[in-house]
């Protein structure tokens, strides 16, 4: 390969949109993201840590953006090429936070980042701890309740800025109606959330 072609690609691994977002930012975003992708544009020159022009790290927009799988390799490859396990953005949400958007979060991956020492307790600007976040989204499958449990990670009591409990919003989601047909058949996401959150809330009073 020539060099005037090499330094073309190097250019374009370096590039930023309007949004300070690499070819990596895009990549770790999308619904089908790879890990051999992800390698290979790390190795090409995109750095794995570099923000966006929003503060958006390539870590905080895989954990936090949708997809079809979450691939615990991707996040463990991030982290050891650099990526900060203890990102927080503007406000003040945390990895925790923004893994726990996802059905059945990865318990593997939470307990990585509470070795790193991300605090199981720390709250966004609206007051809320990874277990509200959990909580909204329906996020707690049976098998990530009793992880929470066995690490004393399982708090379903503090308040947030408007006083509700994660127990408190997983009880409204459990009961919302919805209109939209394709939104229903998502329902029961949040109906089995609920039903593992209050099989243990009695004991931990």
């Amino acid at each position: 390969m020539s060099e005037a072609r090499e330094s073309e690609l190097s250019q374009l691994w370096h590039s930023l949109d309007d949004h300070g977002r690499s070819p990596l930012h895009h990549h770790v975003s999308s619904v089908l993201c790879h890990v051999d992708a992800v390698d290979f544009l790390i190795q090409c020159g995109c750095d794995a840590n570099k923000p966006d022009a929003k503060g958006n790290s390539c870590l905080s927009l895989y954990v936090g953006s949708f997809h079809l799988k979450f691939d615990r390799d991707i996040f463990y490859l991030l982290i050891w090429k650099g990526a900060d396990p203890l990102w927080v953005n503007e406000r003040q949400e945390n990895l925790a936070h923004l893994l726990m958007h996802h059905k059945g979060a990865d318990h593997e991956t939470l307990n990585l980042l509470f070795d790193l020492g991300l605090d199981p307790a720390a709250r966004d600007t609206d007051g809320k701890t990874f277990m509200h976040h959990g909580a909204i989204h329906g996020a707690f499958t049976e098998e990530l309740v009793e992880f929470l449990e066995s690490i004393g990670a399982l708090d379903l009591h503090t308040r947030d800025s408007i006083g509700k409990t994660p127990l408190d919003y997983a009880e409204e989601k459990a009961h919302q109606k919805f209109s939209d047909v394709i939104l229903s058949h998502f329902a029961g996401k949040w109906k089995e959330s609920f039903k593992n959150l209050s099989a243990v809330a009695s004991t931990l009073l």
